[in-house]
């Protein structure tokens, strides 16, 4: 699907109205009278379209019909893959949306909802369901910096949440064995990265590092390559050497990607100067 967020801050302030108001006209009255994979996608770029020009009221009332349509799509469509995604687009929106409670992990029955969805699923899904779990560990991780309360979950909520967290390595696993055997390296890829994000959440970083390495290796295989990708992997591995203060590393990253960047022209002039920055920053760093 795509990122209607991206699309919608890349246009002028008007025409952004203007494509609001066309799609209102698109969904109707009655939005959840739809339920094919046209009807849910029209509805998210609308919701995107909402937010994107403040009319916040109305976006969140798109949202919660959006809903209502996925789970609709879901019981009837035979596209089993494209209700798991549409619903995995929606519960990322929702966990950002849902106001925290220190007294209660108010997302879990979420949780639940999606592990459930992507476990059992057809295999090619299994990624999403290592996708949750690490957004589970990052979540609840953050819940109880806010000053969450641990103790006052239920014993129940507590082995799920334990558990969940403690499959990720099996499940990631699995799920890899799946995108190997299919050769879909754009799932790899995802794999390696959300796997780098775990390690840092674990206090690993030796481990997330040699992820973003190996997606760094498998990424020229996916099918809309563009050396920017790589690029985009170089800064990333090198803004890790810079979190634990190895300059000199970070700025051998930095300047690979700030090759492919000139190497690109015009077309990644932006991106280059960010590289630079980068560079600049790590070397005042290193003093």
């Amino acid at each position: 699907m795509q990122n209607f967020a991206t699309y919608f801050a890349e246009l002028p302030e008007g025409q952004a109205e203007q494509e609001v108001t066309r799609l209102k006209s698109v969904v109707g009255q009655h939005p959840n009278s739809g339920h094919t994979a046209e009807d849910i996608e029209t509805m998210f770029k609308l919701m995107h379209g909402l937010h994107a020009t403040r009319n916040v009221a109305e976006a969140a009332k798109v949202f919660d019909e959006l809903k209502y349509v996925i789970d609709a799509f879901r019981a009837e469509s035979e596209d089993v893959v494209a209700g798991l995604e549409y619903f995995f687009e929606w519960s990322t929106m929702a966990l950002q949306l849902t106001p925290e409670s220190m007294k209660e992990f108010v997302s879990l029955p979420l949780y639940r909802e999606m592990l459930e969805a992507f476990d059992n699923g057809p295999e090619k899904m299994r990624y999403r369901g290592v996708q949750s779990r690490a957004q589970l560990l990052r979540h609840y991780n953050y819940w109880l910096g806010q000053g969450g309360n641990e103790e006052l979950l239920a014993d129940e909520d507590k082995e799920f949440v334990q558990t969940s967290i403690a499959e990720y390595d099996d499940t990631w696993d699995a799920a890899y064995e799946i995108a190997e055997a299919d050769e879909d390296y754009v799932i790899i890829v995802k794999l390696f990265r959300n796997a780098s994000q775990y390690y840092l959440q674990t206090q690993q970083p030796n481990d997330a590092i040699a992820c973003l390495k190996d997606a760094l290796e498998e990424i020229p295989k996916t099918p809309d390559y563009h050396p920017s990708d790589s690029a985009e992997l170089l800064m990333q591995i090198g803004q890790l050497f810079m979190a634990f203060k190895k300059w000199d590393i970070a700025i051998r990253y930095f300047n690979q990607a700030l090759e492919i960047y000139h190497e690109g022209g015009e077309e990644l002039e932006m991106l280059a100067f960010q590289a630079e920055g980068w560079i600049e920053e790590a070397n005042k760093k290193k003093g």
